[in-house]
């Protein structure tokens, strides 16, 4: 028994002598085979029992697939390897992570330098706002336009959202989201 959602007759190919329903399959299937064997070529997806991150690692591998196509077809004169332009895109992503990382003063020199930062040490990193080597007894936070000076240690849980470095508790502005509306009118309820 065979159903199709596409086909609503019963015709049969004269050459074949099978259903049509079967010769259009068999012409198209190689296509979805082409992608599978490319899913399971560079695949980043690893086993997981929560369906969300299943979903995003099929999403990551369809887009894989799909950003070399659409790559070369805005660049005709440019062709490029599926490896090397998956290459290119992962360090690209990768990038702004591993700046935060490698100027993070929290952590370890010997875990901040590791092989993954050595690696790409060719991303041209900028120089941190803050120099690496400062005194021990007097530690510099820059935030914004102020710089604080402590002469105590002082741990922070927090970093800023625009510039990632670390803010002790007493810089710390927590500032309260509202809608459009409220912002106008600067008032506490909305109407």
């Amino acid at each position: 028994m065979l159903l199709s959602t596409t086909h609503v007759d019963d015709k049969i190919d004269p050459e074949s002598e099978k259903p049509m329903m079967i010769v259009d399959y068999n012409s198209t299937k190689y296509g979805v085979d082409v992608v599978d064997q490319m899913c399971a070529s560079y695949s980043i997806a690893r086993n997981s029992r929560r369906w969300p991150l299943t979903v995003f690692f099929n999403i990551m591998i369809i887009g894989g697939i799909n950003a070399p196509v659409i790559y070369q077809l805005n660049n005709r004169n440019n062709s490029i390897v599926r490896r090397e332009f998956l290459r290119t895109l992962a360090l690209n992503l990768l990038k702004p992570y591993v700046n935060r990382r490698y100027y993070l003063q929290s952590i370890p020199r010997q875990l901040n330098s590791a092989d993954l930062v050595l690696a790409l040490k060719k991303l041209q990193l900028p120089q941190p706002t803050i120099p690496m080597n400062q005194s021990k007894e007097k530690q510099k936070v820059v935030m914004g336009d102020a710089i604080y000076v402590h002469e105590r240690r002082i741990s922070v849980l927090e970093t800023s959202v625009l510039c990632y470095k670390w803010v002790c508790q007493e810089h710390q502005k927590i500032v309260p989201l509202s809608c459009v509306n409220c912002a106008k009118e600067d008032s506490f309820f909305c109407s």
